[in-house]
């Protein structure tokens, strides 16, 4: 702990894979199989930092991770050929990721708060498939949330808006069909307005 109000959290990792099992689609589009790449390395670090300061209503969290993530030997179908190279990149593991999240919490009555939050994400480019091929990429990953609400030791309501910029990253892309040029994208959820109710017992 950097002091009472204030904690800090960074952690390393290096993972060296033998047979890790990666998603495929045949080049009809048709079926999708599980293949065992020969190697694969990931590699990285992630830092988080987390504050608040308790007489101004305020706490906050901003984390980062580096990941590094390879596959280090081809991989091979069973007509021999090579559907994913050494050195393409894991499938769906971005290099960098970000996440800023702020809180403001105040008294609005005896027992009710009145919460203010608010959320952003984002992400580096990520390849869909193994094979990292160029219709498959997912761009840059952005994505901001926010809420305002009140808050009992009961109940929480919230009036709540995700993806408030309406970003429209995708998350997964690939052609069908490869004789034919068209890829089909999976979609972040878009902008969302709406009203969110919990009860705790």
């Amino acid at each position: 702990n950097l002091s009472p109000t204030v904690v800090a959290n960074v952690g390393v990792y290096y993972n060296d894979w033998k047979d890790l099992q990666l998603g495929f689609i045949t080049p009809d589009g048709l079926f999708p199989y599980t293949a065992n790449a020969g190697a694969a390395r990931s590699q990285g670090g992630e830092f988080e930092l987390i504050g608040s300061v308790p007489e101004t209503g305020l706490s906050g969290t901003l984390a980062v991770a580096y990941t590094d993530a390879e596959i280090t030997e081809d991989v091979v179908n069973a007509f021999g050929q090579i559907v994913a190279e050494a050195g393409n990149k894991i499938p769906l593991t971005p290099e960098w990721s970000f996440n800023v999240s702020a809180d403001y919490s105040v008294p609005v009555g005896p027992t009710w708060i009145g919460v203010i939050r608010a959320s952003w994400t984002s992400t580096t480019e990520t390849f869909s498939q193994a094979n990292n091929a160029p219709y498959q990429v997912n761009a840059d990953y952005d994505k901001l949330n926010l809420s305002l609400g009140v808050m009992t030791k009961s109940w929480s309501l919230d009036l709540y808006a995700d993806n408030l910029l309406n970003s429209d990253s995708t998350t997964f892309a690939y052609n069908r069909v490869v004789a034919v040029p068209l890829t089909y994208f999976t979609y972040i959820r878009p902008r969302t307005i709406g009203i969110r109710y919990d009860v705790r017992f």
